[in-house]
């Protein structure tokens, strides 16, 4: 059995401190292990099967987003398919400048994720969306929609139009987007 702290520390660095009870067991600790760890103030209880090493070195905005990305897979009957930061949560990633934060969280899960609407946590949306390979990046190694899906979520939920066309604005002033995707962009959301 590994030892605990190393083995902590080793799961805290895949996702900025955070971590499920499962990964936790994978690894070799223990679910007492755990709540051992809890009560000594080495890390942190987020919700039922997540976990936060208290002395990791993130910030918690980051630490959140981890959270939210890895709670679908902490609820009974949890699925191993990848959940993804989108919608305004993914704006706000692709344009770090942008004038808009979103209050909540938001994640994409597959539509063949179940969740029960009771658990899911008040600071978190979840919206369904059989994403494809095409349209998921990782933005400073969070799992997150393309900037074009972005762009076409936001517009989907009504999104305020000058928001959507200011970060399709940064995004052809980085060159994170060509004008013809630019064009292309404002076209489809018209």
């Amino acid at each position: 059995m590994p030892r605990i702290g190393p083995a902590l520390f080793d799961l805290a660095s895949e996702h900025d401190g955070v971590f499920t009870a499962v990964e936790a067991a994978a690894a070799g600790v223990s679910a007492q292990a755990l709540v051992m760890a809890e009560r000594r103030g080495t890390l942190r209880r987020l919700s039922r099967g997540m976990y936060r090493l208290e002395q990791y070195p993130s910030d918690e905005n980051r630490a959140q987003l981890w959270e939210a990305v890895l709670w679908p897979k902490t609820q009974r009957r949890a699925s191993n398919e990848p959940s993804t930061l989108s919608h305004l949560t993914a704006l706000a990633l692709h344009d770090p400048d942008l004038m808009y934060r979103p209050s909540r969280v938001t994640i994409s899960v597959p539509t063949t994720v179940r969740l029960r609407r009771a658990a899911i946590p008040a600071w978190l949306d979840i919206h369904h969306a059989d994403l494809v390979e095409d349209d998921v990046t990782t933005i400073d190694g969070l799992p997150a929609t393309t900037f074009a899906r972005t762009i076409r979520d936001c517009s989907a939920i009504d999104t305020d139009r000058r928001i959507i066309d200011q970060a399709i604005a940064t995004a052809l002033r980085s060159r994170t987007i060509g004008n013809a995707e630019g064009r292309k962009l404002r076209a489809e959301i018209q």
